[in-house]
């Protein structure tokens, strides 16, 4: 980093100062582990078991593991509204945070498909009762450098 071991050193110390609260969480978290040894957190949002292959990797597990289940929650909820709505689910790629449908191009689908997409990640925060509003925008094109 261009900077001597002590300055840091006290970037560390301060950075640790100012976030203890990554571990508490990290230290109030359930892990189990298997008959071979293997651990595993238990998220508390969704039971769902995450390999654990080191301990400072706790707060991190949690946190990706967390976003990941809200994000598939919410891609769920479209892909249901839109098999109620068109009868059929045209989800072709889903990253990281981001899916892609393919629908006709036509301002009344782009309408319907924006709002299935809102109340779709509404209906995750409702149903979560997240604290933090998970939000998102909806971008439209031909191509995947259009959209991202």
């Amino acid at each position: 980093a261009g900077i001597s071991t002590e300055e840091g050193r006290q970037l560390h110390d301060a950075y640790w100062k100012l976030n203890w609260s990554v571990k508490a969480i990290a230290d109030e978290q359930v892990v189990i582990k298997d008959s071979r040894g293997g651990k595993w957190l238990v998220n508390p949002i969704n039971g769902f078991c995450y390999s654990l292959r080191k301990e400072s990797d706790r707060f991190s597990t949690l946190a990706q593991g967390t976003g990941s289940f809200f994000f598939d929650m919410w891609v769920d909820n479209i892909l249901t509204s839109m098999e109620r709505m068109y009868g059929k689910k045209t989800l072709t790629g889903c990253f990281h945070d981001e899916n892609i449908l393919v629908i006709k191009d036509l301002p009344k689908f782009r309408q319907e498909v924006s709002e299935i997409i809102l109340d779709s990640i509404e209906s995750v925060n409702v149903t979560y009762k997240l604290r933090r509003r998970l939000g998102c925008d909806t971008q439209f094109g031909k191509r995947y450098s259009e959209i991202h």
